[in-house]
């Protein structure tokens, strides 16, 4: 009885504490009840919610299971019914990992629920599916019917934020394409812009850049430019990409962080830096002081002898790994 949701619950007797009531326990497959018939008798407790605010629809919903939502919707069960922590139905079936969650989710649209809920972190459906799957499909229902593409979360971050963050480029193009703006900040001053550049991921990084993200030398949390982000995570792809786009010299290669240290600084303290991607480095920092320039700092310092005063947990980095990292995973 218990197998088909142990990957869900730690075990058999946290599973009976959560007393689940009988129509949760009918579209769990804890009992064999058929959920039609149960509702055929009585619809009284169809919108009943379990320990955690749940209705057996938004159980449903999260299993992606189109015939037990079609049934419960046919009977009249409420979509948006929110859980302790703010989601509904439509929360959960954005981040379903099946193939059929689209479906689910036009069935849930179709009967009511709000696109744009806010839960209580003032997160959307949108941002759930951004985050979980990159398939514009699922957000083309959400946006079509009235999820706002730049809505904030509780982070400020929008749902292209997250897209950005988890290399999610469909739904970056997609998102796009519905007019997200590409330039607002979260919280921390982080862009969608930062956080491709940060987690390496090229060809969002790429899309962003084609569709006019600014790149300036604003500082965001703890004085890190562009260049500082750089400097201390981008890999060769990275700095290659950013090298070719264009006019730089927007960019300063002098500006300090917080702690007063610029991008050549940070960079020069990194393990391991093969020759190739020094150069590179070199050519993006030419770039930005509007041409080449030779600079006798690398000459002095190598990158091994750099190397043995720093662990990679750059001083002035440490807010914005604490922020792009903690905060990396939405509910």
């Amino acid at each position: 009885m218990v197998e088909s949701w142990r990957y869900l619950f730690d075990d058999e007797e946290y599973l009976e504490s959560r007393i689940f009531p009988p129509l949760h326990k009918i579209v769990l497959g804890l009992c064999r009840d058929d959920l039609e018939r149960q509702l055929e008798r009585s619809t009284s407790f169809i919108d009943e919610q379990d320990i955690d605010g749940r209705t057996a629809l938004s159980w449903a919903a999260a299993k992606a299971n189109l015939k037990d939502v079609d049934t419960l919707l046919k009977f009249g069960a409420d979509p948006n019914i929110p859980s302790k922590r703010g989601h509904t139905s439509l929360s959960w079936a954005a981040q379903s990992a099946s193939r059929i969650r689209k479906d689910v989710i036009q069935a849930l649209l179709e009967n009511g629920a709000v696109a744009n809920w806010v839960d209580s972190s003032n997160r959307t459906p949108l941002v759930y599916a951004t985050s979980e799957f990159d398939d514009p499909d699922c957000l083309r229902l959400l946006v079509e019917g009235g999820a706002d593409v730049n809505l904030r979360d509780c982070h400020s971050r929008t749902p292209l934020g997250y897209a950005a963050r988890m290399g999610r480029v469909n739904n970056l193009r997609y998102l796009l394409s519905c007019g997200a703006d590409c330039n607002i900040p979260d919280h921390w001053g982080y862009t969608p812009l930062f956080e491709a550049v940060y987690q390496n991921h090229h060809e969002a990084l790429q899309v962003l850049l084609a569709n006019d993200s600014t790149l300036s030398s604003t500082k965001a949390n703890g004085g890190m430019s562009i260049l500082h982000v750089v400097a201390v995570s981008g890999d060769l792809l990275t700095i290659e990409i950013l090298a070719d786009h264009g006019d730089l010299t927007i960019l300063s290669e002098d500006l300090p962080n917080d702690d007063g240290d610029t991008a050549r600084d940070l960079f020069a303290r990194r393990q391991s830096i093969e020759k190739e991607h020094r150069a590179a480095f070199e050519r993006l920092l030419d770039k930005a002081s509007g041409g080449p320039r030779f600079c006798s700092k690398f000459q002095a310092c190598s990158m091994s002898d750099a190397s043995d005063e720093f662990d990679f947990a750059v001083e002035g980095m440490d807010t914005f790994v604490d922020a792009v990292e903690v905060q990396a995973s939405v509910e």
